[in-house]
């Protein structure tokens, strides 16, 4: 498994999901969920796009779970 939490600028959401999620995964396999900005999730990869506010501005936390051996795990 591999874990990710890194500060982010991107320009909406959807070009986070492009970039940050979809480089591992196929967008098309992904079910969004409650949580943060934008969240999705498969059978192999789980990810939030979380807005992070100061009295100047506001950045994101995106963090990426992904499934690097598929091994007996399930998606749920």
């Amino acid at each position: 498994m591999s874990v990710t939490a890194e500060m982010a600028e991107y320009e909406n959401s959807g070009a986070w999901l492009e970039e940050a999620v979809g480089r591992l995964v196929s967008t098309s396999d992904l079910t969004p969920f409650n949580a943060g900005d934008k969240a999705v999730t498969s059978a192999s990869a789980a990810a939030i796009y979380v807005p992070c506010v100061s009295k100047r501005m506001t950045r994101y936390l995106s963090v990426v779970v992904h499934l690097t051996k598929h091994g007996d795990a399930k998606g749920e």
